[in-house]
């Protein structure tokens, strides 16, 4: 409970400061953030995830940025605690990841594998590189011809007010060089 009355306390500080919308959730239950961050749409909120076979659940703090990027076609960069997500998807094809610059961990799918490597230029490979391999936390950056959403998946509650505000600024940094 202590850590569920931080982190209201934290995101409702840092949506407040951010001038974003912010929902207390009820006593029990997580709070919630949305509105934008340098000029992306940005949702926070916690989801209850079965993390195995017994129904085991646990809470993951989410954090989506929607980016104003089109590519044409359907694909997925996804970090390695997202393997398994990426694969699930119907997608045409699995790109070599080294040859766009990406550690070989790094899963990068698409429909069209000439769209993909075309966007994937030198910067975004970099900015690939250090968001899918913050460790402990799932990234997935999923895109089709209509949205594209950078997602981060954490079990950290982000109850501290500067640490959340910090990762969310430099996330943001990182979608800018991602549009």
């Amino acid at each position: 409970m202590q850590i569920l009355l931080r982190q209201k306390k934290a995101w409702g500080a840092v949506a407040a400061k951010h001038n974003m919308a912010f929902e207390k959730g009820n006593l029990t239950s997580s709070p919630s953030m949305r509105g934008s961050l340098k000029s992306f749409p940005l949702v926070v909120f916690s989801e209850e995830q079965t993390v195995n076979a017994n129904g085991a659940k646990r809470f993951r703090t989410i954090i989506q940025f929607e980016l104003p990027v089109r590519l044409g076609t359907a694909g997925v960069v996804a970090s390695p605690d997202a393997h398994n997500f990426a694969n699930s998807l119907v997608l045409k094809e699995t790109i070599n990841s080294k040859d766009v610059g990406i550690h070989d961990s790094i899963t990068v799918r698409g429909d069209d594998v000439a769209l993909v490597k075309n966007y994937i230029t030198e910067d975004r490979a970099k900015s690939f590189n250090t968001v899918m391999m913050i460790n402990g936390i799932a990234c997935i950056y999923i895109f089709d011809q209509n949205v594209t959403f950078l997602r981060f998946e954490t079990p950290d509650a982000f109850d501290d007010e500067a640490r959340l505000e910090r990762f969310l600024l430099k996330a943001a940094d990182h979608v800018k060089v991602l549009v």
